[in-house]
Order: structure tokens, then C-alpha cells, then sequence
């Protein structure tokens, strides 16, 4: 929330001068999605589930720490417009948590990031009491399933190399667990890249490990472009489902609309 290539609602983002900010054209293609996130494929995908999570994992608002022209200059207008699209969604869940991100994004320390948190209410960190955590752990007991959220991984500006990062934060909890004896998580959740990756170790066990990064809600901004000319950001959003003593990860991805080619 705050890029002009991200979020904005149909009324637009109030302003500290009290001017709106209206969505561009780019903006209400991506409000389409998001609208059509919630009141279809949530509610398709997790039909009948017994217990509904909602994890957010890191990078909230866009922040003013970066020297950019295409963002909304006031952090508290961010906020306020993240806040607002946001209550009506978590009150259908049971819980919610948020993930820190990056600092450039949330201010030192991810202070943007807690804040919100404490906004929204979000089911607190123990012990510290903190309402935004750098690390989130959460176990199934019932069906025997822990999943593992953090918001970096490792970035590559080749697509030949997307699958390199996923595959270290696999082979790192691997080495982890066999260290100290610990437990697994059977699914590690990244993002911070803004493309969608899926990568699976088989293993011996009851189930496979696997390491998938989220997709994101930004289009292609000029902090983009450096990185890459031609790839496009993936918009969307996954599920893990959980169920019987077996999980299953589905993804919901919206193709990004390209550049208009000019004819000569």
C-alpha cells in the first residue's frame, strides 16, 4: 500500500493535505484482483475448513525511506488506507499475524510494520508481547503439520536461478534439524521477491519439505526495472491446506498486464 504501481481503493488514499489520491488505471486492474481474491477463491479454497489462519508476510506499505517519486509521501496515509482494506478481511479469520519485512520499506527496526500490527489487533508475539514478529512458527497438531514464515530470501535477476535461493532455505533447515535434533517444518514460507517459486525435497518421512515464495500486490515499478527488464512481478496469493494428516499448498496467480506494444 502507498506505491503508485500498488493497492489503492476505489475512493483512493487520503492525503495529509486532505487531497485524494485516485487509483490509476494500473491500481483498479490490480483492486479487480484483490476483490476478486476475497469473494472467490478464499472462500472456494478454504470452504469447510474447521480453522481459518491469515498470515501477511512482511512489506505492508511501500514507506518513504526509499528516494522515490512514485509513492504517497506520507507514511501515515500508507497506513491508514493498509488499515482500512484490511479490517473487513481479518475478521474472517480466526487469527492473524504479521511478519516483519524489510526495513527500507518499514523504517528501522520495522517500526511501520508493528505499528500496524498493534492496529489491527493481531494476535501477539510471545514473550516478548510484540504484535509483528520476524519469524513465525505455527503447528497443526491435529494433523501433525508446522509451517515456517519469513519474509527474505535470497534474489537473483536470472529466471534460470529462481529455484537456487528456495533450495538453500531448504537444505539450511535440513542441516538445522540434523544438528540439534529438531523438528522440520514441513512448509517454509518466503516472499520479499515478488514471483511466485515452489520447490520440493522428497523425502523418507510421512511428507515432503518444500519452500514456496509468495506472490505479490505490485505491479512493475522503476526500482523493477534495475532488477529486470522483462520478467513481471506475480500478483496473488497462496493457501495452505491442511486436512486428514496431509497438507496441500494452491496458489492463485493473475497475469500482470504487459506494456503496450507501439506499431510503426
Amino acid at each position: 500500500m502507498g506505491s503508485y504501481m500498488g493497492l489503492c481503493p476505489p475512493d483512493g488514499i487520503r492525503l495529509d493535505n486532505g487531497a485524494m489520491m485516485t487509483p490509476n488505471k494500473y491500481q483498479r486492474f490490480l483492486w479487480e484482483c484483490w476483490q476478486d481474491l476475497w469473494e472467490n477463491w478464499v472462500p472456494k479454497t478454504c470452504k469447510g475448513a474447521k480453522k481459518k489462519i491469515l498470515v501477511h508476510n512482511g512489506d505492508a506499505i511501500q514507506g518513504t525511506e526509499l528516494r522515490q517519486v512514485d509513492a504517497v509521501p506520507s507514511e501515515q496515509s500508507q497506513k491508514a488506507a493498509f488499515v482500512e482494506i484490511m479490517k473487513p478481511i481479518i475478521k474472517k479469520f480466526d487469527d492473524f499475524y504479521m511478519v516483519r519485512g524489510t526495513e527500507a520499506h518499514g523504517r528501522t527496526g520495522e517500526q511501520s510494520t508493528e505499528e500496524l500490527a498493534q492496529a489491527l489487533k493481531t494476535t501477539p508475539e510471545e514473550p516478548t508481547g510484540n504484535h509483528s514478529r520476524s519469524e513465525l512458527w505455527l503447528e497443526d497438531k491435529e494433523n501433525d503439520v508446522i509451517t515456517n514464515y519469513s519474509h527474505h530470501i535470497g534474489f537473483t535477476n536470472s529466471a534460470a536461478y529462481e529455484s537456487s535461493a528456495p533450495m538453500r532455505e531448504l537444505i539450511s533447515a535440513e542441516i538445522e534439524a540434523a544438528q540439534w535434533g529438531a523438528r522440520l517444518p514441513q512448509v517454509i514460507v518466503r516472499s520479499h521477491r515478488h514471483r511466485y517459486t515452489k520447490v520440493v525435497i522428497p523425502t523418507n518421512r510421512k511428507s515432503d519439505i518444500t519452500c514456496v515464495i509468495t506472490p505479490s500486490w505490485q505491479l512493475k515499478t522503476v526500482w523493477s526495472y534495475k532488477a529486470d527488464r522483462l520478467r513481471m512481478p506475480h500478483i496473488g496469493a497462496i493457501a495452505i491446506i491442511t486436512e486428514n494428516g496431509e497438507w496441500e499448498i494452491k496458489r492463485k496467480l493473475y497475469m500482470t498486464p504487459r506494456p503496450m506494444t507501439v506499431e510503426i
